[in-house]
C-alpha cells in the first residue's frame, strides 16, 4: 500500500498566529495502469479555494466535478499525452484558477497533482509517485476516461 499524510490547513489571526491544522490520511492507488493509460488523482489543499472542477481544454465535461477542500478525486484514468488542463471553481469555465498548459502525462505513470497554499497564491505541486514503464504510445490520442 501507498499513502498520502497531507497537514492541511492554515495560519490565522495577527502575532502571534494561531495553528489550524488537521492530518489528512489517503490510501494511494499505485498499481500498474493497463495500455497507453495514466492515473491521475487530484487533492484540494487550498483552504480559501472553493469547490473545483479540473477541465481538459477542448473537452466539454470536466474531468473531476465538485472538489472541495481537503478532499482528494478519485483517480482518473485517461490515455496518456499532453494536456492542457485548467482547474475552475464548480460549474463554470472562468476564472481559472489554475492553468497547466501542455502537461505531459506520460503512459504508464500515476500521478498525484495537490493545490496548495491561498487561492490568491494557489500552486500545484506534481509528484509521480509511480511509474509504468513508459509504454510507446501516440501523444495524439483522443482524451479517453477509463473507469
Amino acid at each position: 500500500r501507498a499513502y498520502s499524510l497531507a497537514a492541511i490547513g492554515r495560519l490565522t489571526g495577527t502575532p502571534p498566529a494561531e495553528q489550524v491544522f488537521r492530518s489528512a490520511l489517503y490510501v494511494d492507488d499505485i498499481s500498474q495502469t493497463v495500455g497507453c493509460n495514466t492515473r491521475v488523482r487530484v487533492y484540494h489543499f487550498s483552504p480559501d479555494a472553493p469547490a473545483v472542477d479540473v477541465r481538459a481544454v477542448g473537452v466539454a465535461d470536466p474531468l473531476i466535478s465538485n472538489l472541495s477542500y481537503g478532499n482528494a478525486s478519485a483517480n482518473l484514468n485517461i490515455t496518456g499525452g499532453v494536456y492542457s488542463l485548467q482547474v475552475t471553481p464548480t460549474g463554470t469555465t472562468t476564472p481559472v484558477v489554475i492553468d497547466l498548459p501542455n502537461t505531459q502525462l506520460t503512459a504508464g505513470n500515476v500521478y498525484s497533482v495537490f493545490a496548495t497554499d491561498l487561492l490568491a497564491d494557489i500552486t500545484p505541486q506534481v509528484s509521480i509517485t509511480a511509474t509504468g514503464g513508459g509504454q510507446s504510445c501516440s501523444a495524439a490520442l483522443p482524451l479517453v476516461v477509463n473507469p
